[in-house]
């Protein structure tokens, strides 16, 4: 299972990085189309570079950010069962749809663009417009790009619905045996058991995705005491997921920097 988690976690965090570039080139189209209006209407002209790169940058778009979308399921679900399934029925219609629709449909897109692309390439094609991008044959290339993302976005995908109709979701970062640990690093360095092990479980409620959740989380749990180092209750608003939940906790003080530490050092040997 570790080397499926490592291949989920590389596909899914190179397409957090390209949803990161297109989202600046949205943000480029944007002034682009609003500089074009205004010369348009304001000035009476207009270029044709400037109209060609607006469905250059929209392409680069829409191809290279498939993936990210697919990664976040942002894609539109054109279905009236999936969302009253159940989490294992979810991921068994995932799972038949990345191996029976997904990969053959983006298989059969990449092998059929092959050689429109490959020749725009062999020529470094360019616009055919007087003014126009002359560097044409970069945004094809972002066919095949950007159905291989696509591609392995939906193993990524497949993955992890395998493990959710076995019941074995994948997670990043922090796992529920994390805790396990840090209780029994802390109970070594003696702090009280009692004191900590059931607002600790608390948190195995959540699932938490990356190291600075958790650890923040974990801030959020403890409360400073006072003086004379008597415990003080402090009710803590907490919503890591999609619920909100209220525990009251009660540590020493002068345990916090202890168990923060402890925190920090054995989810850094923990997190790949």
């Amino acid at each position: 299972m570790k080397f499926l988690k490592a291949i989920c976690r590389w596909i899914d965090q190179l397409n957090e990085w390209v949803g990161y570039v297109v989202a600046w080139v949205t943000f480029l189209v944007v002034i682009v189309v609003f500089v074009d209006v205004v010369m348009r209407y304001a000035l009476n002209t207009s270029y044709v570079f400037v109209q060609e790169l607006e469905w250059h940058l929209f392409a680069f778009i829409f191809l290279m950010g498939a993936g990210y979308t697919l990664l976040k399921d942002g894609h539109v679900r054109v279905d009236i069962f999936y969302q009253q399934l159940s989490p294992k029925g979810q991921a068994w219609i995932n799972f038949l749809g990345v191996f029976i629709f997904l990969l053959p449909g983006c298989y059969m897109i990449m092998v059929s663009s092959y050689n429109f692309v490959y020749n725009s390439w062999v020529i470094y094609e360019g616009s055919p417009d007087p003014g126009g991008i002359p560097y044409r044959f970069i945004i094809k290339g972002t066919i095949p790009a950007g159905f291989i993302l696509i591609t392995l976005q939906g193993i990524s995908l497949g993955i992890k619905s395998f493990f959710g109709i076995r019941g074995r979701e994948i997670r990043y970062g922090i796992d529920e045996h994390v805790l396990d640990r840090l209780l029994m690093r802390l109970k070594g360095k003696g702090v009280s058991a009692e004191m900590i092990e059931p607002e600790f479980r608390s948190l195995q409620n959540h699932s938490f995705k990356e190291k600075d959740t958790f650890i923040n989380a974990l801030k959020g749990r403890i409360c400073k005491t006072g003086e004379d180092d008597m415990v003080k209750p402090e009710i803590v608003d907490m919503s890591a997921e999609s619920e909100e939940i209220r525990i009251k906790l009660a540590l020493v003080g002068r345990y916090r920097a202890l168990i923060l530490k402890e925190a920090e050092i054995l989810v850094d040997a923990e997190t790949p």
